[in-house]
């Protein structure tokens, strides 16, 4: 799964990958981004529009926001299976950006964070689902999920499920809206190479969701003990 991820890149750079001519979201880096949070979302249609989202999945026919955070990843496998994910498969579909991603090892009854990212690469693709829902009062909350698949072999011993990472050649398939051929589309939806993906040991602070700051990357020799308040 996708639990906790980063997006380290700076507006105008993010902007620059995604061929992005303007945004009115207010953006910064961030280190540590957990369920319910708002984060940049990537959408299509003529031009790519940049927003920022919360994440958790909230569809349009929900009783309340409190099921996005049981929503917060979407199986590849069952997307046009599921209620909540199969219109949106065809027709909301987006990107979420990100840097990299954190994984736990569970050692000593302690969790171990570790940061996965590709070297040289400062922004990765991971596929999304998006949806609105509107409150009794007629507030709108756009919120999304991340797509997940089998893992490969470097996430395969820290987890049983890993976000799908799509190439720059697939990402405008993905995101158009003309296109809901579900085979074409579910054909995107695979591990990511695994030798591409690089991991860290870091910061145990990570594991606290109010920790949002640059040396959460930083890394952390293996044999380093550290303690921290969490």
């Amino acid at each position: 799964m996708c639990g906790r991820y980063y997006l380290a890149a700076k507006l105008r750079d993010l902007m620059e990958w995604y061929g992005i001519e303007s945004t009115d979201i207010d953006y910064v880096p961030r280190y540590n981004i957990a369920p319910t949070q708002y984060a940049p979302v990537i959408l299509g249609g003529e031009k790519r529009i940049l927003k920022l989202f919360r994440w958790g999945l909230v569809p349009s026919w929900s009783k309340d926001l409190g099921v996005g955070q049981k929503m917060i990843n979407a199986r590849s496998e069952t997307l046009s299976e599921k209620p909540s994910f199969r219109e949106a498969f065809k027709k909301r579909r987006c990107i979420v950006p990100a840097s990299g991603f954190y994984e736990w090892n569970k050692a000593e009854s302690k969790r171990i964070p570790y940061r996965f990212y590709v070297p040289n690469r400062p922004i990765l693709s991971m596929a999304g689902l998006w949806d609105i829902w509107r409150s009794e009062t007629g507030e709108n909350t756009y919120s999304f999920t991340i797509i997940t698949t089998e893992p490969n072999e470097t996430i395969k011993p820290y987890h049983h499920r890993m976000a799908v990472l799509l190439e720059p050649d697939e990402e405008n398939l993905w995101l158009d809206e003309n296109i809901q051929d579900i085979k074409r589309l579910s054909n995107l939806l695979k591990p990511y190479e695994g030798e591409r993906l690089e991991k860290q040991r870091v910061s145990e602070a990570v594991n606290s969701v109010r920790n949002d700051f640059a040396t959460l990357l930083d890394p952390v020799e293996e044999s380093v003990q550290l303690r921290f308040d969490l």
